[in-house]
Order: C-alpha cells, then structure tokens, then sequence
C-alpha cells in the first residue's frame, strides 16, 4: 500500500527495517549492516524476534560492510545505496546533512565496530547476544559503541570514527 503523507520506498539487501532514520531536506537515510533473519524459531516461540537476527558472514567476506540508504522524500522509489567497505552495526542515528558541494548524503551514528560484528557474523551470535555475563556484571565482552561518520559518495561511503 501507500504510506499516508509519506513515499513508498524499498531499501534493497535490507533483511529487517532499519529502527534509526536520519532526515535530509531532501532524502530520508538509513544504515544498515549486511544481516538475515531467520523467523521459523520466533514463529514457533523459541526465540524473539531479535534472535533471529544475524550478520552475514558471507556479504562481509565478500567486502560488503555497512550501507547508507539515501531515499528521495518527494518522490520514494528505490534509495540510493552507498557501501562502506567496513562492516559497523548502527544503533542509533545522531544526524544527517547533504553534502554541500557533492549533494551526496553523510550521517553520524553510534555503532558496534568491525570487529565486533565480524566476530558475531563469523561465530553465528545472533545480534541480540547473550546476556547472561552483563547481568553477572562481567562487560569484558560487551561492544564498545563507537561515533562513526559515514560520508557517501560515487556508490561509495567511507567510515570515519570520531
């Protein structure tokens, strides 16, 4: 269907909704890391929805990292995709601005770095993870949440910790 007061718009290699948007005058952005979901275990009840979750091992091997999805908000359609070669999980979505002399779109999130999602993809965790050690008090395992800029240009984003 139609989105009331709003553009229908696909976000393609996109497995769940992004929860974190950032808005430009002009486009509405996403992030995403390459991920899939597996439902059967939610739908039969043992699991929650975010434990059917999980970075794609493949894609990241095969160099695909984060996207930003840049949407036209006049017009929908299918977004724009720009793919940094870093695989960062984003949590939540601090801005998003135009780039004034390229027009491309840049966003500054909090994420889990590469090498926590790499090592989730490559041991199959869901992105949920165990919590059991947090609630023991024990966060030597926990992700360390990093500010990242990502900047897209020519089909490209590149990633920069601030």
């Amino acid at each position: 269907g139609h989105a009331e007061g709003g553009v229908d718009g696909v976000l393609e290699g996109v497995s769940f909704a992004p929860h974190d948007i950032g808005a430009t005058p002009t486009r509405a952005c996403f992030l995403a890391a390459p991920a899939s979901v597996e439902v059967l275990g939610y739908v039969l009840g043992f699991r929650g929805p975010a434990q059917g979750v999980f970075f794609d091992d493949k894609r990241i091997r095969a160099g695909e990292g984060t996207t930003l999805h840049a949407l036209d908000r006049r017009n929908g359609g299918t977004a724009e995709r720009y793919v940094c070669p870093d695989a960062y999980h984003p949590i939540h979505v601090a801005n998003a601005w135009d780039d004034e002399t390229s027009g491309c779109p840049s966003m500054i999130a909090a994420c889990w770095p590469p090498d926590c999602v790499n090592a989730m993809a490559s041991e199959r965790r869901d992105i949920l993870g165990d919590w059991a050690p947090l609630l023991g008090g024990d966060f030597s395992g926990a992700a360390v949440t990093q500010l990242v800029s990502f900047s897209g240009h020519g089909g490209g984003a590149r990633a920069r910790v601030l």
